[in-house]
């Protein structure tokens, strides 16, 4: 069976994609105690004795006074709420947020495509057409719901499906203060779903049908490569509106501008309904052609703006030499989505050889719809200042993917250490070698075994990654004792993460407390005005935030959290670890490229404190960093 295959369940199977979500157990709610000493433990690494002496104050003043009361009130909540932090983290940390989503809070990835698929002038229309006739297909199994659920690696947990709903015919809706999310996806039991996508280029937004209404079957590639043909030929006979750029500004411009636009012609609302309830959205750039995953990240996430719908979930951008790149608004889900739909893609590319090979016939079908739009002079300025403001904000933010190549996950396992936990410390090494001090970091654990689950915030920097850290940097130290105090630390990390899984991490609950606090309008405790909650990250501090993306070769990253962080997006295949860096282009402190050098330093440093802890205890290490 291929992989494919096995990501597609038969037509008479009984597990269903969302057949189990209703049914899955409530998300936890951690004692109250049991979280306290778990955000105490996270802030050792970072502070002085005086500084914690004076958290542990606070932490257990605000345990015996308001934070028992903030927990009882957060307990009745979950006792009626099988997931009590869900609308809470959508609003504030999604919808709320009044950054551009690009190139701020989109998600950007990039599929390795080179070895079945040849670029240059003439390729664009092909392989965007192959793409969007499995992304179709991918559209499909999720309609008539046989889209294998995801599961634990036992098999013995089924992962919360609920945010595929979220993936196609689903937009964010620009509003004053706090976005909305619009889903229009529904199965086939649940009725109709719009089939139409919206397909961008020079300015001009068009529709294109992607099912044959009159056999109700998905457009071939063939027919794709009709419609997007005739798409150029006419896009290019004058330049577009460009109304996509308005899409890109800061969240209570473009929320301004959207009432206005809806305002002044029932057309323009009827536009704007269809983009937001369409499948997905394809970019053509036949006038950008890059040639690294670095370049094409960039050229995605801080390209050309005016065609780039920034609101919808998901966007690919095809360039004129056949290379793509996609886009997610971080919103409607979670990194582990868009990379489910892109490893279908790839992988069905992959054993295909990126060459259909079904029916060569070309159905006679309706011509892509072109959208116009009724402007006035107030947007017709709009367009022109966003566009300059949009120069600014896209040069914000400098992304580069790299792939370290001399091992992988095979020689973690070999030496029974996970893979994540691995990179993870090799992250937190990397960092202090270049910065001379230890990073409140951001890990994404995911709580998706529980009803509508997402994440939870794994903090990997604890007091036994510190002192490993420092036994790595101490030359004289012999390989046995940094290698015995590599798997403490990794132990440690490993049991955080179970925690976390499970919902007992103290980020969310925290963030709880916090929530119910402004809700019922009291004033805001003291533990999150201390120092050291923003000095261990929080408040959006974490220098570094990272994830790990699967272990498939298909990734990508987003921006980090802070001006002087390291956003750090990983995939980790047998013989190899891929990164998405992303740095902020203001800060004086940070560096993508000079990361990922450093971070092969560390990788190498760490194999040999392996192989020199087992093999002779006498040997003294010298480290490569």
């Amino acid at each position: 069976m291929s992989i494919v295959e096995a990501m597609r369940l038969p037509s008479e199977g009984t597990l269903r994609t969302f057949s189990v979500d209703k049914k899955l157990p409530p998300l936890p709610l951690p004692p109250l105690s049991h979280t306290l000493q778990r955000y105490v433990d996270s802030v050792k690494p970072f502070v002085s004795p005086s500084e914690l002496a004076k958290t542990k104050d606070i932490v257990q003043q605000f345990e015996n006074a308001e934070g028992k009361m903030l927990q009882e009130k957060l307990q009745a909540k979950a006792a009626t709420n099988k997931n009590w932090v869900e609308e809470w983290w959508e609003d504030k940390a999604y919808l709320e947020n009044r950054l551009p989503l690009v190139p701020f809070c989109s998600m950007t990835g990039v599929s390795p495509i080179d070895h079945f698929w040849k670029f240059g002038p003439g390729r664009m229309v092909k392989h965007a057409s192959l793409w969007m006739y499995y992304t179709i297909e991918m559209w499909k199994l999720l309609r008539t719901e046989l889209l294998v659920p995801t599961q634990s690696a036992d098999g013995k947990i089924i992962f919360s499906m609920y945010q595929f709903r979220r993936l196609f015919n689903c937009s964010r809706i620009p509003l004053p203060k706090r976005d909305r999310l619009d889903i229009h996806f529904k199965t086939e039991k649940e009725g109709f779903c719009p089939s139409h996508v919206v397909v961008a280029c020079n300015g001009h937004i068009y529709i294109v049908d992607a099912i044959d209404e009159a056999t109700e079957s998905i457009l071939t590639p063939l027919e794709w490569e009709q419609q997007l043909q005739f798409v150029i030929e006419d896009a290019f006979q004058t330049l577009g509106q460009g109304i996509s750029i308005l899409t890109c500004d800061n969240r209570d411009t473009w929320a301004k501008n959207y009432n206005h636009l809806r305002k002044i012609s029932g057309e323009n609302a009827q536009n704007l309904h269809l983009i937001e309830s369409a499948i997905s959205v394809l970019i053509l750039e036949p006038n950008i052609e890059p040639e690294t995953a670095s370049e094409m990240t960039m050229s995605s996430i801080a390209g050309e703006y005016k065609n780039l719908w920034a609101d919808k979930s998901v966007q690919i951008v095809f360039f004129g030499n056949g290379r793509c790149a996609g886009l997610a608004d971080h919103t409607a889900f979670d990194g582990m989505i868009s990379v489910t739909n892109s490893f279908y893609i790839y992988q069905s590319l992959v054993e295909t050889g990126g060459v259909w090979r079904g029916p060569l016939t070309v159905r006679a079908l309706p011509k892509p719809r072109s959208l116009s739009f009724v402007l006035d002079p107030i947007l017709m300025e709009e367009l022109n200042s966003a566009d300059l403001r949009l120069i600014i904000s896209k040069s914000k933010v400098v992304i580069v993917r790299e792939t370290f190549s001399s091992y992988g996950k095979a020689y973690t396992v070999k030496n029974r250490i996970h893979p994540d936990t691995f990179v993870q410390m090799a992250l937190q090494l990397t960092y202090f070698s270049m910065h001379q001090k230890l990073a409140p970091c951001y890990e994404t654990a995911t709580t998706r075994a529980f009803y509508n689950g997402r994440t939870e915030t794994l903090r990997p920097c604890t007091v036994e990654l510190g002192e490993w850290i420092k036994a790595m940097v101490e030359k004289e130290m012999k390989a046995d004792e940094k290698l015995r105090l590599l798997k403490i630390a990794a132990k440690k990390h490993d049991d955080l993460m179970k925690e976390a899984r499970e919902g007992y991490g103290c980020d969310r609950h925290l963030f709880g407390l916090y929530c119910i606090a402004e809700e019922s309008q009291k004033p805001i405790p003291d533990i999150f005005k201390d120092p050291s909650y923003t000095k261990s990250g929080g408040n959006g501090n974490f220098i570094l935030s990272t994830s790990l993306v699967g272990y498939t070769p298909v990734g990508g990253g987003v921006a980090p959290m802070c001006l002087d962080g390291y956003g750090i997006f990983y995939n980790i295949c047998p013989d190899s670890f891929t990164f998405t860096i992303s740095v902020m282009r203001d800060s004086t402190e940070t560096s993508a490229t000079k990361f990922f050098q450093n971070l092969c330093k560390t990788f190498y440093s760490m194999r040999d404190v392996i192989d020199m802890g087992k093999g002779n205890s006498s040997v003294k290490h010298k480290a490569h960093l």
